[in-house]
Protein backbone atom coordinates (compact mmCIF):
# COMPACT_ATOMS: atom_id res chain seq x y z
CA UNK A 1 0.00 0.00 0.00
CA UNK A 2 3.19 2.47 0.65
CA UNK A 3 4.47 1.88 -2.75
CA UNK A 4 1.14 2.79 -4.27
CA UNK A 5 0.81 6.05 -2.53
CA UNK A 6 4.36 7.20 -3.09
CA UNK A 7 3.78 6.52 -6.73
CA UNK A 8 0.42 8.55 -6.84
CA UNK A 9 2.19 11.46 -4.84
CA UNK A 10 5.15 11.37 -7.18
CA UNK A 11 2.74 11.50 -10.41
CA UNK A 12 0.98 14.51 -8.52
CA UNK A 13 3.70 16.12 -7.79
CA UNK A 14 5.35 15.49 -11.29
CA UNK A 15 1.77 17.01 -12.77
CA UNK A 16 1.92 20.29 -10.99
CA UNK A 17 5.57 20.81 -11.85
CA UNK A 18 4.86 20.50 -15.38
CA UNK A 19 1.71 22.43 -14.83
CA UNK A 20 3.96 25.30 -13.35
CA UNK A 21 6.58 24.94 -15.60
CA UNK A 22 4.11 25.27 -18.11
CA UNK A 23 2.85 28.67 -16.75
CA UNK A 24 6.49 30.23 -16.36
CA UNK A 25 6.91 29.29 -20.12
CA UNK A 26 3.84 31.23 -21.07
CA UNK A 27 4.40 34.13 -18.97
CA UNK A 28 8.05 34.67 -19.06
CA UNK A 29 7.77 36.09 -23.11
CA UNK A 30 7.68 39.62 -22.40
CA UNK A 31 5.46 41.62 -25.37
CA UNK A 32 6.52 45.00 -26.92
CA UNK A 33 4.76 47.78 -25.61
CA UNK A 34 2.41 49.67 -27.60
CA UNK A 35 3.63 53.24 -28.73
CA UNK A 36 1.09 55.39 -25.81
CA UNK A 37 2.92 53.22 -23.36
CA UNK A 38 5.93 54.12 -24.41
CA UNK A 39 5.48 57.76 -24.88
CA UNK A 40 3.92 57.36 -21.05
CA UNK A 41 7.11 55.88 -19.54
CA UNK A 42 8.88 59.06 -21.40
CA UNK A 43 8.86 63.39 -19.74
CA UNK A 44 7.48 65.12 -22.54
CA UNK A 45 7.64 68.87 -22.29
CA UNK A 46 3.96 69.68 -22.19
CA UNK A 47 2.06 71.23 -25.11
CA UNK A 48 1.05 74.43 -23.56
CA UNK A 49 3.00 77.37 -23.29
CA UNK A 50 3.38 78.19 -19.36
CA UNK A 51 2.16 81.52 -20.11
CA UNK A 52 -1.43 79.44 -20.98
CA UNK A 53 -0.61 76.63 -18.45
CA UNK A 54 -3.21 77.55 -15.71
CA UNK A 55 -1.18 75.02 -13.33
CA UNK A 56 1.67 77.18 -13.67
CA UNK A 57 -0.21 79.98 -13.03
CA UNK A 58 -1.70 78.61 -9.94
CA UNK A 59 1.52 77.31 -8.73
CA UNK A 60 2.78 81.17 -8.80
CA UNK A 61 -0.02 82.94 -7.21
CA UNK A 62 1.66 83.56 -4.19
CA UNK A 63 4.51 85.14 -6.05
CA UNK A 64 5.23 88.71 -4.19
CA UNK A 65 3.47 91.79 -5.43
CA UNK A 66 5.05 93.27 -8.48
CA UNK A 67 6.52 90.18 -10.01
CA UNK A 68 5.55 87.97 -12.51
CA UNK A 69 3.83 84.73 -11.48
CA UNK A 70 3.99 82.93 -14.52
CA UNK A 71 7.93 83.33 -14.06
CA UNK A 72 7.36 82.32 -10.40
CA UNK A 73 5.33 79.20 -11.25
CA UNK A 74 7.94 77.59 -13.61
CA UNK A 75 10.52 78.35 -11.13
CA UNK A 76 8.33 76.45 -8.37
CA UNK A 77 8.01 73.77 -10.55
CA UNK A 78 11.60 73.46 -12.00
CA UNK A 79 12.13 73.30 -8.23
CA UNK A 80 10.16 70.53 -7.62
CA UNK A 81 11.08 68.46 -10.27
CA UNK A 82 14.66 68.77 -8.93
CA UNK A 83 13.89 67.57 -5.54
CA UNK A 84 13.97 70.75 -4.26
CA UNK A 85 11.42 71.81 -1.25
CA UNK A 86 9.96 75.81 -1.88
CA UNK A 87 9.57 78.33 0.63
CA UNK A 88 6.76 78.28 2.81
CA UNK A 89 3.73 79.92 1.52
CA UNK A 90 3.48 83.30 3.93
CA UNK A 91 -0.08 82.90 5.75
CA UNK A 92 -1.74 85.94 3.72
CA UNK A 93 -1.74 85.80 -0.13
CA UNK A 94 -1.85 89.21 -1.41
CA UNK A 95 -3.01 88.75 -5.42
CA UNK A 96 -1.40 91.47 -7.17
CA UNK A 97 -2.84 90.52 -10.81
CA UNK A 98 -6.66 91.79 -11.06
CA UNK A 99 -9.08 89.04 -11.53
CA UNK A 100 -10.05 90.32 -15.03
CA UNK A 101 -6.59 90.04 -16.06
CA UNK A 102 -6.74 86.22 -15.67
CA UNK A 103 -8.51 84.66 -18.52
CA UNK A 104 -9.36 81.11 -18.08
CA UNK A 105 -11.09 79.37 -21.28
CA UNK A 106 -14.01 77.18 -21.02
CA UNK A 107 -14.51 76.70 -25.15
CA UNK A 108 -11.94 74.77 -27.14
CA UNK A 109 -9.58 75.31 -28.43
CA UNK A 110 -8.11 77.50 -25.92
CA UNK A 111 -5.98 80.71 -27.19
CA UNK A 112 -4.22 83.51 -25.22
CA UNK A 113 -5.73 82.32 -21.93
CA UNK A 114 -5.10 79.82 -19.06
Amino acid sequence: MKTKTKKVFALTSLGVLLVLGVLVVIFLRDEPLSPETERALHYQVPPVAPEENAFIALAGLDAPAGSDFIRAGEEKVRQLAQGIAPPPVEASLTFHKARHDLKFCTNQPATNCL
